[in-house]
């Protein structure tokens, strides 16, 4: 993961001409962006990170929009605490720092904040890219893996017994299937969208036995 980030580095020096010495960058690596996302952690991972950067592939992006995205997707996880309701804020906080020493516009600033905090998933996006990062950050709720994701993310809730869990995740994922759709770009609607209510109806069918 390391050469991801190295790279998301030299795309955001190159294309938004930006102060980021890749020995900072290195050391906000190692220091912050790994224990982040490897403390106390199973399914806000460094692996989620790079399914999420591996999914933009999926769509047809210029290499500023790219870049733009690549940063929220780095930052949107960073602080993740399972008891806490200000995740999304708080890591908007930590690229907030992170913006401030490197120099970037106020537009750009803006605009991967904006990125960062709609992955909340309480707001419907206003974009685009706040579609794109929205569909990357729920793809897996369509893929194979929804009871082995759905097993880490009970373990990031071990403080809840379990039917305080079976509560709280059901009302999580009938909230999932009462939206009018799930997924947002036309991209992930027309391939996705079924899979993962699918999934979905399994795993509240799992949570009532």
């Amino acid at each position: 993961m390391k050469s991801r980030w190295e790279a998301t580095m030299k795309r955001a020096r190159n294309v938004f001409d930006i102060n980021l010495d890749p020995g900072i960058t290195n050391v906000i690596y190692e220091y912050s962006i790994v224990p982040a996302y490897t403390k106390e952690r199973h399914y806000h991972t460094l692996k989620h990170i790079k399914h999420m950067l591996i999914y933009l592939h999926d769509f047809e992006l210029t290499l500023i929009e790219r870049t733009k995205l690549e940063l929220a997707i780095w930052f949107h996880d960073v602080v993740y605490d399972s008891r806490n309701k200000d995740n999304e804020v708080r890591s908007a906080e930590k690229f907030a720092g992170f913006a401030k020493h490197a120099g970037f516009k106020q537009s750009i600033f803006d605009e991967i904040i904006s990125l960062i905090l709609i992955t909340k998933h309480v707001d419907s996006p206003r974009n685009r890219l706040e579609e794109i990062i929205c569909d990357c950050d729920l793809k897996e709720l369509a893929t194979d893996n929804w009871k082995k994701n759905s097993e880490n993310v009970r373990k990031e809730y071990a403080f809840l017994s379990d039917d305080e869990w079976k509560e709280g995740r059901s009302e999580f994922l009938m909230s999932m299937l009462s939206k009018e759709h799930i997924f947002h770009t036309d991209t992930y609607k027309g391939i996705l969208e079924d899979a993962a209510r699918i999934n979905i109806q399994k795993e509240l069918d799992t949570l009532t036995l």
